[in-house]
């Protein structure tokens, strides 16, 4: 079941959030898969970098099912954490929608019934522009050198690791040396961990 949220907002306010509402399918209920025109829009342009189509319910169907999988593993990976208590957004990833980039975070909504305990999933995606993150104040704090630096700016900018190694002209075994120097001041496990981290930090 697809449906469209309206989102209505004033003229002074910045671009409106865009979000996805997520219901899993179960035993008893169908999947349902509540979004808003930013979502969708987002989505759209995204999907099409890759394939002629735009997004359609079985492509969203099955972005929200990974994205799923991708929250119900972290959770899974940290065990201290309690997946149907913690109200804490969980940062997904980077999707590029035309020149902007967009950090996808998720929220899970759990609910009691009489019998089982049902999660729910808000996915929402946020503008995410590096110009107006706080990286002087965060490079300071993490003691970074020039090189390191460098390597933040271009990851922050959704670069790969070869991407980064091609533009800093350095190899590609250098790149994923500095990435575990940077994960180790961090004190993360995955270059997209030092993403999160910078988003928790206001950047």
């Amino acid at each position: 079941m697809l449906n469209e949220v309206n989102n209505k907002t004033n003229k002074d306010e910045s671009t409106p959030s865009a979000f996805i509402f997520y219901s899993p399918p179960t035993s008893s209920a169908k999947e349902q898969i509540f979004y808003n025109q930013e979502a969708w829009g987002v989505l759209s342009i995204h999907e099409s970098a890759y394939d002629e189509n735009k997004i359609d319910f079985t492509k969203l169907s099955s972005i929200c099912s990974d994205w799923k999988t991708l929250v119900d593993n972290h959770f899974l990976e940290n065990p201290d954490l309690n997946l149907d208590s913690s109200p804490e957004a969980i940062y997904i990833g980077i999707i590029h929608s035309y020149r902007r980039r967009y950090a996808v975070k998720a929220v899970v909504l759990s609910k009691s019934t009489l019998k089982k305990q049902e999660r729910n999933y808000l996915f929402i995606l946020e503008r995410f522009t590096p110009e107006n993150n706080n990286l002087l104040k965060i490079i300071r704090d993490y003691h970074l050198s020039k090189r390191e630096q460098d390597i933040l700016h271009l990851l922050v900018k959704g670069y790969s690791n070869k991407e980064i190694a091609y533009e800093l002209n350095l190899s590609l075994n250098t790149i994923k040396t500095y990435m575990r120097l940077l994960m180790n001041k961090f004190n993360v496990g995955n270059r997209s961990s030092i993403i999160a981290d910078l988003l928790k930090k206001g950047a």
